[in-house]
C-alpha cells in the first residue's frame, strides 16, 4: 500500500495488502496494529517522512535535522506495537522529470535512516522506499531498496 491511509480504510489495507509504505501518524499506526491483531496478521511498514518539507505531501516532517529526533521517537513507538514490523523509511520528493534534482532528498533520507539506527538499538530497520519512474536510478544510487515504478509499467496517469 502506497499512499495516505484513511482511518475508515484500514481494514481493507490489512485485508488486501502485504506491506504499507506510507505510515505517517501514530493514531493510524495504533488502528493498523489493532486491525492486524484482529486478523492475526503481522504487517511490515515503512515510516513515511517528508524530507523535502513540501506542504502538499504527507509524512512526518523531517526536512530539518532538528526534526529528526521526533522521527526517532515515532519509530521507537512503532517498534512497541506488536503487530507492526517497521522495516525502514519512505519518502516522496518533489515531482520532476530530471531525476538528478532529487538526489539531495534521497541522500538525506538515507542519512536519516542511519541517524535513527545510531539512536535506537533495533534490528531490521534498514530499507529505503524512494524513487519513482522518473528518478529511480538516482534513488538506487543513493541507497533505495524499493522503488515505485508504476508509470513505467502502466503508463502515465490521467490527471
Amino acid at each position: 500500500m502506497i499512499g495516505h491511509i484513511q482511518s475508515r480504510k484500514i481494514k481493507l489495507v490489512v485485508e488486501y495488502y502485504s506491506m504499507v509504505h506510507s505510515l505517517d501518524s501514530f493514531d493510524t499506526a495504533i488502528k493498523l496494529n489493532t486491525a492486524c491483531e484482529n486478523c492475526g496478521k503481522k504487517m511490515p511498514v515503512f515510516v513515511e517522512v517528508n524530507i523535502a518539507g513540501e506542504s502538499s505531501k504527507y509524512g512526518i516532517e523531517a526536512s530539518l535535522e532538528n526534526q529528526w529526533d521526533e522521527v526517532v521517537k515515532f519509530v521507537s513507538n512503532i517498534f512497541d506495537l506488536q503487530w507492526l514490523i517497521p522495516v525502514g523509511l519512505m519518502t516522496m520528493p518533489p515531482y520532476t522529470n530530471q531525476g538528478e534534482s532529487n538526489r539531495l532528498y534521497f541522500r538525506r533520507c538515507r542519512e536519516l535512516l542511519s541517524y535513527i539506527n545510531q539512536k535506537l538499538t533495533i534490528t531490521g530497520f534498514n530499507e529505503l522506499s524512494m524513487g519513482t519512474s522518473s528518478d529511480f536510478e538516482v534513488a538506487i544510487e543513493e541507497g533505495a531498496t524499493y522503488v515505485r515504478v508504476g508509470e513505467a509499467i502502466m503508463g502515465p496517469r490521467n490527471k
